[in-house]
């Protein structure tokens, strides 16, 4: 079967985003993905917590596993506008205070679910961080399982990909 660059060029400048989901995995397998995460903290007890919320069932990579809130940045969106259109109020439901604190940034390597791969594709990763303060509205949206979770006992059913994020969580809030 020969291959036609050209016809294949032409035919990606036709899609518009967002693509159908099974073409997007298709196309992120194939480049590396920038996502962000935002870390929802809160403090008290003498002890730090943070938000995870469960990826549906229908999720083609993690289904059923808690995570920390994120997204892949689309084309058009910055790490900020991501989480504010499309994790912060539709998936947690928390408007912030203040603009949230970036954190670290590092890479995701494809392969099996890990410490430092994933199978949903390479991922330029970063990730943010509010600290909730005892005055900040928390408005969650219904239908989402979400909890806080000791920074120290994660559930079982985690998203491996996102220790490192923990662990660097760890560092700052102690736990």
């Amino acid at each position: 079967m020969s291959f036609n660059n050209e016809a294949f060029l032409a035919l990606l400048g036709k899609l518009e985003w967002p693509v159908p989901p099974d073409i997007f995995y298709a196309l992120a397998r194939k480049t590396v993905l920038p996502s962000v995460d935002l870390a929802i903290i809160q403090k008290g007890g003498g002890r730090a917590e943070v938000l995870l919320t469960k990826r549906p069932r229908s999720d083609p990579f993690f289904a059923g596993l808690w995570h920390i809130p994120g997204a892949i940045i689309l084309p058009g969106e910055t790490a900020l506008s991501t989480l504010e259109k499309r994790v912060l109020k539709p998936d947690v439901g928390v408007s912030l205070t203040g603009e949230p604190e970036f954190l670290l940034a590092r890479d995701i390597l494809m392969g099996p679910a890990g410490r430092d791969s994933s199978p949903r594709g390479q991922e330029a990763y970063r990730l943010f961080q509010h600290v909730l303060r005892l005055d900040d509205p928390a408005v969650l949206v219904d239908g989402v399982e979400r909890m806080f979770c000791p920074l120290d006992q994660l559930p079982d059913a985690f998203v491996r990909h996102q220790a490192p994020s923990v662990e660097h969580l760890r560092t700052i809030h102690g736990s």
